[in-house]
């Protein structure tokens, strides 16, 4: 019974319709101050190897072999990492280019897979996330870019409080029904950069 249920949300996901915001590096990013017990760890396959354990998954396992492959535009690849009192509480991950963002630059970056958990909500964290991945990756970047669905209004008001504009909608496709090999695709472009 779960299962139907399980396949109906993945679909869901997947029709939803993307909303592509943009912040070019010339462009000023809204900073949001980090609560002192908190604190930020970047980590960046290219400097560090493999993933510290608490972000030690799959993904990421294949993020740091892209990374090391080539696939990617260029060796930014990273995750942004809050920690409260030494656990985890956000992660944001950061990809440049690759063949899933071809409406990117080689040089930008996308902020992906973000995650607050449930009791560290409502605080500022992803805001100050964004805000760690300007400061950290300052000057190797031409734009970074946030791809949210549209029926997500939570996210969607962090990332125009960061000062991002909303560049385009379009959609995820999933070739054979199966989104690993899907792309971003921008339907209706609203900015002229």
């Amino acid at each position: 019974m779960s299962t139907p249920f399980r396949l109906d949300c993945r679909l869901e996901r997947l029709l939803a319709v993307k909303l592509f915001y943009r912040l070019a590096a010339r462009e000023a990013l809204r900073r949001v101050a980090l609560p002192a017990e908190f604190d930020i760890v970047v980590w960046e396959p290219a400097r560090d190897g493999l993933p510290p354990s608490e972000i030690r998954d799959l993904a990421n396992l294949v993020w740091m072999i892209f990374d090391r492959l080539g696939i990617f535009a260029n060796r930014n690849c990273g995750v942004i990492m809050i920690r409260h009192h030494g656990k985890l509480v956000h992660r944001s991950l950061v990809t440049p280019r690759w063949l899933r963002f071809a409406d990117m630059a080689a040089d930008d970056l996308q902020i992906g897979a973000t995650w607050t958990a449930p009791v560290e909500r409502g605080k500022g964290l992803a805001a100050v996330a964004v805000a760690a991945v300007h400061a950290h990756w300052a000057g190797r970047f031409g734009a970074v870019w946030y791809i949210v669905d549209e029926s997500n209004p939570a996210s969607v008001t962090v990332i125009e409080k960061c000062g991002y504009r909303l560049w385009g909608k379009g959609i995820r496709t999933a070739p054979l029904g199966f989104s690993p090999l899907g792309r971003f695709v921008v339907i209706d472009r609203f900015s002229g950069d």
